[in-house]
């Protein structure tokens, strides 16, 4: 694993700094688009698009195609994102 641009310390950072976006954010709010963040935050549009990823993941962001992505749950301030999927979501290794 690389800590180099787009490794993991990081990805980290941008879903950190992503995350903290969000968080300011009121249901319904637009982010801006992938190539504005990933210039703001100084990283390759990959590693906002993973970000965004994640954040899709945990239901607190929606992204539709050719329309950008919009806040669904600001989500409590301060709490960090788990490893696991939220309640009631399959991974690929769940058993059903």
């Amino acid at each position: 694993m690389r800590d180099g641009p787009d490794g993991p310390d990081e990805q980290h950072r941008v879903l950190a700094e992503l995350l903290a976006i969000v968080r300011r954010s009121k249901q319904g709010d637009r982010l801006p688009a992938e190539r504005r963040l990933a210039e703001q935050l100084g990283v390759g549009r990959s590693a906002v698009r993973s970000a965004l990823r994640e954040l899709s993941h945990h239901e607190l962001i929606a992204t539709r195609r050719q329309a950008g992505s919009f806040v669904t749950s600001p989500g409590p301030p301060g709490r960090p994102l788990s490893g696991r999927p939220p309640a009631g979501r399959a991974t690929a290794g769940s058993r059903g």
